[in-house]
This record gives structure tokens, C-alpha cells and sequence, in this order.
């Protein structure tokens, strides 16, 4: 779901959020002893997996100081239920010590600026419609996700 609103010819603001629902699998896997020594010889070729559903909600605002710029700032956060894992061959417990780690959690911010010819080519005042944006993001606080910023460079140009 997506909601976006104008606030006038300047800001604007985006809310968000998203649901994805994992369905079952099954997999090899080696069993671990306890639950922090993975490597084991022992491997069960059908664990049966039910890895955690993903929630996200998210908000952005932009502000266009000039016709052709942007500035944006927006705050997500995500959450990931632990997976539940089973089988036949092992005793229970040993299944629980796939899943240990599995539950995942993460705050993050991404702020940005872009610049854009696409009003200019409307007009007939640019010959070439494009976009290029700058941003960077990180993770606030987290728990079992990577902690680490980004600084990414996009590149659009329209035809």
C-alpha cells in the first residue's frame, strides 16, 4: 500500500507499508550439535522450513526547492518473524537450532538529492530527458540485518 500526498508545489510526502508472506519450503541442511557449532556431518535432506512472513512501513518527504532539484528524507522500518524449522530424523531441539537468528528487525534513514530535466523536455527546453539522483543511507539500530551505509549513484535518462 502506498500513499502519496502533495502539500502544495514544493513538499510533498510519501507513506508506505507492505506485507510479504513466505511460504514453506524444505531443504538439506547439516545439523548443528548445539545451537552456536553449525557444522556437523550428520545432514537431514528434507528440513522442513517455514521462514518468518516480512512486515515494512516507511515515510518520505520531498521538498523542490528549484524547479529541477529534489531533496528527500525518509525513515523505514522492517520487521522479519523468526522461521520455524522441523523434521523426522532429529530430535526436535536440533531443529530449534536452525531458527535461533532467523528474527530480524531494522530502523533506517535514507536522505537524498536528484536533479531532473524531464519539466525542461516537456517545455522543449532540454534536449535529453533524465534524472540523476545521490543517496545515502543507514541503519539506525538493528538487530541480525547488515550494519551497513550505502551511498548510491542513479542514473536515468528516458527515451
Amino acid at each position: 500500500m502506498v500513499a502519496d500526498y502533495t502539500i502544495n508545489g514544493r513538499w510533498s510526502t510519501t507513506a508506505s507499508a507492505s506485507y510479504l508472506a513466505q511460504l514453506p519450503d524444505s531443504y538439506p541442511r547439516r545439523m548443528p550439535q548445539n545451537y552456536d557449532f553449525n557444522s556437523s556431518p550428520e545432514v537431514d535432506r528434507n528440513i522442513n522450513r517455514d521462514r518468518g512472513d516480512i512486515t515494512r512501513t516507511a515515510g518520505n518527504v520531498r521538498f523542490r526547492p528549484f524547479e529541477d532539484w529534489t531533496a528527500t528524507g525518509a525513515y523505514s522500518f522492517s520487521y522479519k518473524e523468526p522461521d520455524k524449522m522441523s523434521g523426522d530424523l532429529y530430535p526436535a531441539y536440533r531443529y530449534n537450532y536452525l531458527e535461533f537468528n532467523t528474527e530480524q528487525f531494522m530502523h533506517s534513514t535514507t536522505v537524498g538529492v536528484g536533479y531532473s530535466t524531464l519539466n525542461k523536455f516537456r517545455r522543449q527546453a532540454a534536449a535529453v530527458p533524465f534524472e540523476i539522483n545521490l543517496t545515502y543511507a543507514v541503519v539506525l539500530y538493528g538487530r541480525n540485518v547488515p550494519n551497513n551505509d550505502l551511498v548510491a549513484l542513479e542514473s536515468v535518462v528516458y527515451f
